[in-house]
């Protein structure tokens, strides 16, 4: 595209409905939204690279997400519409890119949004915060509060998955029709869900629900075992001692409101969601807090200073909820970086933490993530193949110094020294 030439509409679309943070989102939920036919979703979105405006992502079906350039035109825009004058940048983006208020002459046949940039979801994020901390406040009286986070977690991703294995059944319904089989299919969808074990069928349960949803997970696990194996955690939901069962059901009724499905709840307000919650639980649970939250003010400050790159390999010793590495991604993708050839890795002693760690990965559309379980100190997991530690560009980390177990047995080894420390290698 020449500079003479201005975006067309649906390149606009997609830069005024994409966040304005630089955070992913999933092209099938995009262009549903929009209404853009797929040729012409696909060409727009190869424009908008060709510019440098937006980077893609990963995850099941691609993504998109702005980049510094893209996020200066989109506040232009901003300004446009709310009567403001454009700011000048400098992004160099031509003046005869950005639509004057009327648009380009377009044939009245052609494609126009569906609506105008729509919101990505039907809940604000301080409702949906709202919403999620009512549905973990249903567990209060029979579970104590530290213990929120093992059971609301599971539950929220549970719903998640299945809303969006919704969302991408219809995609391919939409797309074949008739000639839709379980092979295409397939490659629609991110996650497996095994035949009776949608969140449809935990709703039909009336009896031994907390067993029932047992046998959901651990299936989900199983057949999705390279990316989920032991992700819901180790929480006994049929042990009605711990959890009584009018409990469970409250809480599954309080989530059963909610429609996470990717084109209403984006990553980036989930994530955020996700992000309120932990700290809730935090605040919660007193002293305890340290072993999976550190406050944000905290996380940013670190990763400020080791300024990761896209092209970095990032490792957290004591991961806790994972907010470290979260971060560090956002670090880069805030820079216009992408996040495609950046590695992330981290280590966790706590089961429910771990995994908890895994769930606000993905929830944030960071795949290429290793969270391995063990005591860093003790029984390091991440060696090469001739046993020594693993090394890596980027390593942060806010270990528990408070335990009294925080301590090596015996000796201090050569290998230990520097754990603890937000370093980068050079």
């Amino acid at each position: 595209m020449s500079n003479g030439e201005a975006l067309p509409p649906e390149a606009m679309a997609i830069i005024a409905a994409l966040p304005a943070d630089g955070h992913t989102r999933g092209n099938i939920s995009l262009r549903d939204q929009l209404g853009v036919p797929p040729d012409r979703y696909a060409d727009a979105a190869t424009v908008l690279k060709d510019l440098g405006l937006v980077v893609a992502g990963r995850g099941r079906g691609g993504s998109l997400a702005l980049t510094l350039a893209g996020q200066q035109l989109r506040a232009r825009l901003d300004g446009k519409s709310t009567g403001e004058p454009a700011q000048a940048t400098s992004a160099g983006i031509p003046e005869a890119a950005v639509p004057n208020a009327e648009g380009p002459d377009r044939n009245d046949a052609e494609w126009q949004p569906t609506s105008a940039p729509a919101s990505r979801t039907d809940l604000t994020q301080q409702e949906l915060e709202s919403r999620l901390w009512a549905a973990a406040n249903s567990l209060r009286g029979p579970v104590d509060a530290a213990d929120f986070k093992a059971y609301i977690f599971p539950l929220l991703f549970f719903k998640r998955i299945c809303d969006a294995w919704d969302e991408e059944h219809e995609q391919a319904a939409s797309d074949y029709d008739d000639l839709l089989d379980d092979e295409i299919e397939a490659d629609y969808h991110r996650f497996a869900v095994p035949e009776a074990c949608h969140w449809d069928d935990l709703r039909r349960l009336t009896d031994n629900v907390g067993v029932g949803l047992q046998r959901m997970l651990q299936r989900i696990e199983q057949a999705n075992p390279e990316t989920l194996a032991g992700v819901f955690g180790d929480v006994q939901w049929g042990n009605k001692e711990k959890l009584p069962e009018t409990a469970l059901v409250n809480l599954i009724d309080a989530f059963d409101s909610l429609d996470l499905s990717p084109s209403r709840v984006g990553n980036d307000v989930l994530g955020v969601a996700y992000e309120y919650l932990l700290k809730q639980f935090a605040d919660s649970s007193g002293a305890k807090a340290g072993e999976f939250f550190t406050p944000r003010a905290v996380v940013r400050l670190l990763t400020r200073i080791l300024d990761p790159q896209p092209t970095d390999s990032v490792y957290d010793p004591a991961c806790g909820s994972g907010g470290m590495l979260v971060e560090a991604a956002n670090e880069v993708l805030e820079a216009g970086g992408s996040l495609r050839q950046m590695r992330f890795y981290a280590q966790e002693v706590n089961l429910t933490t771990a995994a908890i760690a895994r769930m606000d990965l993905y929830l944030h559309e960071i795949e290429d993530a290793r969270v391995l379980r063990g005591d860093t100190l003790r029984d390091p997991k991440f060696r090469d193949a001739k046993g020594r530690l693993d090394r890596f560009d980027v390593v942060i980390a806010n270990p528990p110094f408070s335990f009294s177990v925080f301590r090596l047995p015996q000796t201090r080894s050569a290998d230990a020294d520097g754990v603890g420390k937000a370093q980068r290698r050079n």
